[in-house]
């Protein structure tokens, strides 16, 4: 059976819509249920199935981001908890887990809170990471991207060696043909 990742009915909904993100399988797909009337009264119910390839395929894109990055897709609950999407660092739907909380607030505390932006701070594995995050659009989801701060200063921590090695090397040189001039 299909795991059912209930989807908040969206904030701009029509009265009579509901709206459920079923995942199987790796695959995402929105099920919409709308009441169908005439003239005042119901007389049906309509439902359509569409693929959401977009969010299937977040696993694979973050590859192209770096060995450390993940992006989390989330949306609140009822009560205070959360649920995310998979990812590659998590294979299935995260399990549910609050997110209000006593002590400092994470990316997607911050997100489902209606906030966008990024910040340093660290992971919850304790490591120090970069996150940018945000609400996607008026869904009720919410987006970060998280990558260890080690990754994305070590390009940088490269160059400046380089360019310390350089300015030594032409240093030296500068000196020896001093040397020789005197």
């Amino acid at each position: 059976p299909p795991q059912l990742f209930h989807f908040l009915p969206l904030k701009e909904n029509v009265q009579g819509t509901t709206a459920t993100i079923l995942w199987s399988k790796g695959e995402a797909t929105l099920k919409t249920e709308m009441d169908i009337e005439y003239g005042g009264t119901e007389i049906g119910r309509t439902v359509m199935e569409q693929p959401m390839h977009s969010i299937s395929q977040i696993p694979e894109a973050e590859r192209t981001l770096g060995n450390t990055s993940e992006t989390r897709l989330c949306y609140a609950l009822n009560n205070g908890l959360m649920q995310c999407f998979p990812s590659r660092l998590h294979k299935t739907l995260l399990p549910v887990e609050p997110w209000i909380r006593e002590e400092e607030d994470t990316s997607v505390d911050l997100a489902l809170r209606g906030q966008k932006g990024f910040r340093a701070t660290t992971d919850h594995r304790n490591i120090p990471v970069i996150t940018a995050y945000g609400p996607v659009g008026n869904t009720g989801l919410v987006m970060t991207e998280i990558i260890n701060t080690e990754e994305v200063s070590a390009p940088l921590k490269w160059h400046l060696m380089l360019t310390i090695g350089l300015n030594l090397l032409l240093s030296l040189l500068g000196v020896a043909v001093l040397k020789t001039q005197i």
